[in-house]
């Protein structure tokens, strides 16, 4: 077949075909040699596609061509888009989203921002940076589940169901704005939860004491004990973060949040903190007081920053924060130095997280009411009772055995002493 170009010896296009009649060309650029190009304009989103055919030989190419004109006009037909975000660029517009619509505008906590993008970088990992999301095959989700599991076994199925609700958002909101069509959206497997998944798994009260015993001179065994350097503070923190958590019953994030300016230490050794609103689950703030309160004077002996504005928990080399991870990181070395002691009477799995679950149980054992300990934790009675089924039954039946009344065989009505109580309107 003869080459029908339009050839220029000079310019950028040095040679040029028409196809199709002139809807698509295929072209060659003086820098790029003797390989043709295909380029087509894309009526629908106003942008021209363009990219090599990776051929010199002018027949191939123009095989080449045809066929990339035919599936680029049946997308368009099809009310596809040609031209998408990839996926890290879709999750950097949709999180720039949520932060000035909501999260500047106080709808929506930091902590709640927080976890939306800790469930994307999830969704990042499974799919990749630079895949483009109009051209994800929307099945490809159903291996979602079973991808994550194989990263981390333990991980609870309602933590992988609140991912998939966070990724169909960041969808939804993506179709509305005509980003993606429908046939995008993904599809995710059906997940049964199991009944019992929600049962806390806590940290024991003999697994603290044991936890605690090593914690407490962990830090005079850090290899720059002498100099009071990053490794001691770290462990020094951490035991005192670990006292925090078990007598207060905060959330990770919520102590990692407290400012000096947000405690109150009392002459009889109690302390008022309060969690602001923008670092709780619920969005609203609360004043907790609980014993301790010279741990907060401890902390504050050996801390660098210790300003009304400066974090309580904070980093050794920066005023900011106490990385989360770096938290985990050295709680985990934490645990190989207890069960190093221990041995099996410490669970190798136990999280800081459990801390929380201990104070829970223990207030509930105590007798406090779900209302109440809800309440100081910052969630609902509906979850307390739910989560901590066994220890509100155990609550409950102390109670009943606490009434001073039973009855005997013949089904009277007697009191502890035996004695018959009469029922009005008998």
């Amino acid at each position: 077949m003869k080459q029908n170009s339009e050839s220029k010896k000079t310019g950028y296009i040095t040679a040029k075909h028409p196809i199709y009649g002139g809807k698509a060309q295929m072209l060659r650029f003086r820098h790029c040699g003797e390989s043709w190009y295909f380029r087509m304009w894309i009526p629908t989103e106003k942008k021209f596609v363009q990219h090599s055919l990776k051929e010199r030989d002018y027949q191939l190419a123009l095989e080449k061509a045809e066929r990339d004109f035919i599936g680029f006009q049946a997308k368009v037909q099809q009310g596809e888009k040609i031209f998408s975000f990839s996926a890290s660029e879709l999750v950097e517009e949709f999180l720039l989203h949520l932060k000035e619509r909501f999260v500047d505008t106080d709808q929506l906590s930091v902590g709640r921002y927080q976890n939306v993008k800790i469930h994307l970088n999830h969704y990042l990992d499974f799919i990749g940076l630079d895949e483009s999301v109009q051209n994800i095959q929307r099945d490809r989700f159903r291996d979602y589940v079973k991808v994550r599991r194989k990263e981390c076994p333990d991980m609870n199925l309602g933590t992988i169901r609140n991912e998939q609700i966070t990724i169909r958002s960041m969808y939804k909101w993506a179709l509305e704005l005509g980003h993606i069509t429908i046939s995008a959206m993904p599809v995710f497997g059906k997940i049964n939860i199991p009944k019992d998944e929600g049962k806390r798994e806590g940290i024991s009260l003999s697994e603290y004491r044991r936890l605690y015993a090593v914690s407490k001179n962990w830090h005079t065994h850090a290899p720059d004990a002498a100099k009071h350097g990053e490794h001691w503070y770290y462990r020094r923190l951490l035991h005192d973060l670990i006292i925090v958590m078990a007598n207060f019953g905060f959330r990770t994030g919520e102590v990692r949040s407290i400012r000096w300016k947000d405690v109150q230490v009392n002459a009889d050794n109690t302390a008022k903190v309060l969690i602001r609103a923008e670092y709780t689950k619920v969005g609203e703030e609360r004043r907790v007081t609980s014993r301790r309160g010279d741990v907060f004077d401890r902390i504050r002996s050996y801390s660098k920053y210790t300003e009304p504005n400066d974090f309580v928990f904070s980093a050794f080399w920066k005023n900011r924060q106490w990385n989360s991870q770096m938290i985990y990181r050295t709680f985990r070395s934490l645990v190989k130095e207890v069960r190093e002691k221990y041995g099996e009477e410490f669970d190798a799995e136990r999280v800081l997280y459990g801390l929380r679950h201990l104070f829970i149980t223990i207030k509930l054992r105590g007798g406090a009411t779900p209302w109440a300990v809800a309440h100081m934790t910052g969630t609902s009675p509906r979850q307390i009772t739910a989560t901590y089924n066994d220890v509100t039954d155990e609550q409950v039946s102390r109670m009943l055995l606490a009434v001073n009344a039973q009855f005997d065989k013949e089904g009277n009505l007697i009191d502890r002493k035996g004695h018959v109580v009469s029922m009005e309107g008998e």
